[in-house]
C-alpha cells in the first residue's frame, strides 16, 4: 500500500515514478477516484484505469468507468474499453460506462451504436442514462427516433419520460417520427404528449392527431390528444371539425372539457354557437373553459374578455386541484390587461381562503413583472399584504422594483411576516441589495425564524450584501446557535473580506464540514465553490468527503468543487 501512495503522490506531482507502477489488487477505491481528481497526470493514469475496467470486482469496474469520466476529454482513449463495459451484467457499472462515455464526449459511431441498444435495456437506470447520455451527443436524429419508437412502445413510464424529454428537445425535427408514433397504439399516448410539449413547430402532426381521435377507444388518450391540437394553436385548425363533433357528442365530462379547451386555442370562430351553448349546459369546470375559449375566439370583445376573467379568477377558488391548475394556466393565456387582471385577482383575495389566497397569488405572479406595482400597492393593507409578499417572491428578481417596499415590512410586529418578506427579498436576489442593512439588524431578533430567513436572504443577496459585512462578522463570532454560525458564513462567501474574517469564515466551513446532516454538508460546499476556490485549509476535508462520504449527493458536490 505504501508503494501504491508513493506512486500517485508520484503522479500528482507530475514526476516519474520513484517506484514500480502499482498492481492493480494493490489499489483501493480511494486511490481509483483520486486518479479522476488530476486531469494534468491523465497521460499516466488513463493507462491504469482501463486495467481496472476488466477487474473482477464490480465496485473497482464503476470507480475506475467514473474517474475516467471525470478526466473528461482527456480520457478518449478509453472509449473503445468504456464501449465493451456497456455489456457488463452489472446495471451499476453500465450506467457509470454511459455517464463516462458522454462525460468523454466520445460520439464515435461505436459509441453511439451501444448507447442505442441501452435505450431499450430492461433495467431503469440503465435505458434512462443511455438516453440522457445520447441527448448530450450529436447523434443521427433519425437513429434516435428509431431506438425510441421501440421505447414508446414498451411498458416502462420512468424511460418513457425521459424519452418524451429526449423527443422535445429536438423540436420540429421530431415530427416524421412522432407522426409513425402516433400511428402505434402504444407509442401514441406518449406522442401525444411529446407534441403537446413541443407546441406550434409540430403543426405536421396535426392530421396524425386527427386521425388518432377517430379510432383510439382510450379516454386518457383522447384528452391527451385534444390537448396536443390546443398547444399548436392556430395552426392546427384543419382539426376544428372533428374537435366539433368530439365536443358536441361525446359523453365524458373530461373530453368535452379538453375539445372545448382546444376550440378556444385553436381560435376558429365557427366554434362560438358551439362553445355558448355548452357553457350553459355543463358544470362550473365547462363554464370556466368555455367562458375562456369564446374570449380567444373573440379576442377584441370586451365584455367576452371580462367575462372569462371573471369565470378563471373565480376557477381559482375551486375546491378542484384540478379545476384551479386550469384557471391559473388559463390566466396566463387569456392576454388580459395586467391591471383589469390585477383588480380582479385582489378583488378575489378579500373572500378568499388562506388556501386560495396562495392559488391566487400564484395566478398574479404568473402575469409577469408588469403586475409588481399592483403587488406594491398591496403591501399597504394588511389584509392583502401577506398575498402581495407572495406574489413578490414568486416573481423573484422581476420583483426589483419592489424590494424597497418589502424592506419597509421588515420592522413589522408579526414575525411571521417579516420573516415571509425576507424570504421574498431573498428571492429577488442582488436586486434587493438595499435590504441589507436592515435584514442585518435582524439578526438580533428573538424569533427564530426571522433570524434564519436574514440569513439566507443575506446569503442570495450574494455580493450585495457587502454593507452587512461587519454586522455578519459580529454575528459569526457571537452566535449561540451552532446552525446560524454556519448559516452566517455561508452567506458571508460571497462578499469581499480581509483575511482575518476570512479566516473565521474558513473555521466555521471546516466545522461544517463534519457535520453530520447532509443538508449541512451539501450547503456548506456550495458556499465553499461560492468563494471562487477552494481555500488549502479546506482541501483535505473536500477530498475526503468527495472519497467516502456516505451521501452519494454530498460525494459528487465535493468532486465538483474540487474540480
Amino acid at each position: 500500500m505504501l508503494r501504491t501512495a508513493a506512486c500517485l503522490l508520484a503522479l500528482a506531482a507530475l514526476a516519474p515514478p520513484a517506484c514500480s507502477q502499482p498492481a492493480i489488487d494493490e489499489l483501493t477505491l480511494e486511490s481509483i477516484d483520486a486518479f479522476g481528481f488530476n486531469p494534468a497526470n491523465a497521460n499516466a493514469s488513463v493507462p491504469l484505469l482501463i486495467d481496472l475496467l476488466a477487474n473482477s470486482d464490480a465496485t473497482q469496474r464503476w470507480h475506475a468507468a467514473r474517474a475516467l469520466g471525470n478526466l473528461g476529454a482527456k480520457a478518449k482513449p478509453a472509449a473503445p474499453a468504456l464501449v465493451k463495459l456497456l455489456q457488463d451484467s452489472n446495471p451499476v457499472v453500465v450506467v457509470h460506462a454511459s455517464v463516462a462515455l458522454g462525460r468523454i464526449g466520445d460520439e464515435s459511431e461505436a459509441t453511439v451504436e451501444a448507447l442505442l441498444e441501452k435505450v431499450t435495456a430492461k433495467d431503469d437506470r440503465v435505458a434512462r442514462n443511455a438516453i440522457g447520455v445520447l441527448r448530450q451527443l450529436s447523434v443521427d436524429p433519425e437513429k434516435l427516433a428509431v431506438a425510441l419508437e421501440v421505447v414508446l412502445e414498451a411498458d416502462n413510464a420512468a424511460v418513457m419520460t425521459h424519452a418524451v424529454e429526449a423527443i422535445v428537445s429536438r423540436g420540429a425535427e421530431a415530427t416524421p417520427f412522432l407522426n409513425a408514433a402516433l400511428a402505434k397504439e402504444k407509442a401514441a399516448y406518449w406522442a401525444a404528449i411529446a407534441v403537446g410539449e413541443i407546441g406550434p413547430p409540430a403543426a405536421g402532426t396535426t392530421p396524425a392527431l386527427v386521425d388518432l381521435l377517430g379510432r383510439s377507444e382510450d379516454q386518457e388518450t383522447r384528452q391527451l390528444t385534444l390537448v396536443a391540437l390546443a398547444k399548436i394553436g392556430p395552426s392546427a385548425v384543419e382539426a376544428v371539425p372533428t374537435v366539433e363533433t368530439i365536443a358536441r357528442e361525446t359523453q365524458q365530462d373530461g373530453e368535452r372539457i379538453a375539445a372545448c379547451y382546444a376550440l378556444g386555442a385553436i381560435g376558429s370562430d365557427s366554434s362560438t354557437t358551439l362553445l355558448t351553448g355548452l357553457e350553459t349546459t355543463g358544470g362550473p369546470f365547462q363554464a370556466m373553459v368555455c367562458a375562456w375559449s369564446l374570449a380567444k375566439v373573440h379576442p377584441d370583445d370586451p365584455d367576452a374578455l371580462g367575462h372569462a376573467l371573471g369565470q378563471v379568477v373565480g376557477g381559482l377558488k375551486s375546491d378542484r386541484e384540478e379545476m384551479r391548475n386550469a384557471a391559473a394556466a388559463g390566466l396566463r393565456e387569456l392576454d388580459a390587461p395586467p391591471e383589469q387582471a390585477g383588480d380582479a385577482l385582489v378583488a378575489a383575495v378579500r373572500s378568499a381562503t388562506p388556501e386560495q389566497r396562495s392559488h391566487i397569488a400564484a395566478a398574479m405572479a404568473s402575469l409577469g413583472p408588469e403586475v409588481v406595482p399592483k403587488a406594491i400597492a398591496a403591501l399597504a393593507d394588511e389584509d392583502l399584504r401577506p398575498v402581495a409578499i407572495e406574489v413578490l417572491g414568486r416573481l423573484g428578481a422581476d420583483a426589483g422594483d419592489g424590494a424597497t417596499e418589502l424592506t419597509k415590512v421588515l420592522d413589522a410586529e408579526a414575525a411571521e411576516v417579516v420573516a415571509r418578506a425576507q424570504y421574498a427579498l431573498a428571492s429577488i436576489g442582488e436586486k434587493a441589495g438595499d435590504a441589507a442593512d436592515e435584514l442585518a439588524e435582524n439578526l438580533s431578533h428573538e424569533a427564530e425564524q426571522v433570524r434564519h430567513s436574514a440569513l439566507f436572504a443575506l446569503r442570495k443577496l450574494g455580493a450585495a450584501a457587502q454593507p452587512a459585512a461587519q454586522k455578519l462578522d459580529a454575528y459569526l463570532q457571537q452566535a449561540d446557535d451552532e446552525f446560524e454560525r454556519f448559516a452566517t458564513a455561508w452567506a458571508m462567501t460571497k462578499i469581499k473580506l480581509n483575511a482575518a474574517v476570512m479566516g473565521r469564515v474558513t473555521s466555521a466551513l471546516s466545522l461544517a464540514l463534519d457535520s453530520e446532516n447532509e443538508r449541512v454538508r451539501l450547503e456548506t460546499i456550495s458556499a465553499i465553490a461560492d468563494l471562487g476556490g477552494v481555500p488549502v485549509a479546506l482541501e483535505a476535508k473536500l477530498k475526503k468527503l468527495a472519497e467516502s462520504d456516505p451521501s452519494p449527493a454530498v460525494r459528487d458536490a465535493a468532486r465538483d468543487a474540487i474540480e
